[in-house]
């Protein structure tokens, strides 16, 4: 775990200096070993007022993360999407619990990917499920960016409902607010579900695609309280944030998105 503390600016009169940010980690082994933990500081050069465009490395015990400043308390961390999960964490959680993997236990599992039983194929603007990323439905948004615009899907209320013919559907339904570069902003509301008929999934019957505008992810039933979506980390980007802090993501995505892109990082992900 990793926590930001203390983002600080260091410049004289004609703009130039260092900015950066202290942060405190705390890394627990898959191995059985104890925890460890400690603390450093991240640096980048200041010329003109504004942070040069470069990524430090940020050690978390044998994890390797890189960094980037944005602005004066902002700033963009990558990972590698296709061999890691982010997962976002109260600072109350970092500061007083005993680190536990049966906490992030959902992260470790292999996600139950539908295409293949139900034969369904990738449509227009749909993601194509290159890598798997876990969502927590309570007080949780997912906001996507691609090539259309930004979505946002703020989950309302998991569900295991019997239909008429007695079968089970297992979702959560969804608002939603789409950001296109050009044009009208968009909102509306959904619901995804897996259905099962004699405890059986049923490919056919199930709704899978979140949607918003032409933006399409898929997605899967993790349980009542989580699901996961699946997307192509080269062209498709995914956050999972809390809901308190959607308006500064929200800023962060659509004003910085050439300091969140950057070409020389392509096959990762930003939070």
């Amino acid at each position: 775990m990793v926590r930001f503390v203390n983002p600080f600016s260091l410049g004289n009169a004609t703009g130039n200096g260092v900015l950066g940010v202290t942060y405190a980690w705390r890394f627990l082994p898959t191995n059985g070993s104890e925890e460890t933990s400690g603390s450093a500081k991240l640096f980048a050069k200041l010329s003109d007022g504004h942070a040069e465009d470069r990524w430090s490395t940020l050690q978390c015990g044998s994890i390797q993360l890189q960094w980037s400043p944005i602005d004066s308390g902002l700033g963009a961390i990558t990972y590698d999407a296709k061999h890691m999960n982010v997962h976002p964490v109260s600072d109350s959680y970092f500061q007083n619990n005993p680190l536990k993997l049966s906490d992030f236990a959902a992260s470790e599992q292999q996600p139950k990917v539908r295409l293949a039983e139900n034969g369904a194929q990738p449509q227009r603007n749909q993601s194509r499920s290159r890598v798997a990323g876990l969502v927590q439905y309570e007080n949780s948004t997912a906001i996507t960016h691609d090539a259309n615009g930004v979505a946002v899907f703020e989950f309302i209320e998991s569900f295991d409902r019997q239909t008429p013919e007695n079968d089970v559907q297992r979702g959560v339904s969804y608002r939603y607010t789409f950001y296109p570069r050009q044009g009208k902003v968009l909102n509306g509301q959904g619901e995804v579900f897996e259905l099962y008929r004699n405890d059986n999934y049923n490919g056919d019957g199930s709704q899978l695609d979140l949607e918003a505008g032409p933006t399409r992810v898929r997605w899967s039933y993790g349980g009542k309280s989580s699901g996961w979506l699946y997307y192509d980390p080269t062209s498709f980007r995914v956050w999972d944030g809390a809901t308190s802090q959607l308006d500064r993501l929200l800023y962060l995505i659509k004003d910085y998105p050439d300091r969140l892109f950057n070409p020389t990082l392509e096959d990762r992900a930003t939070e």
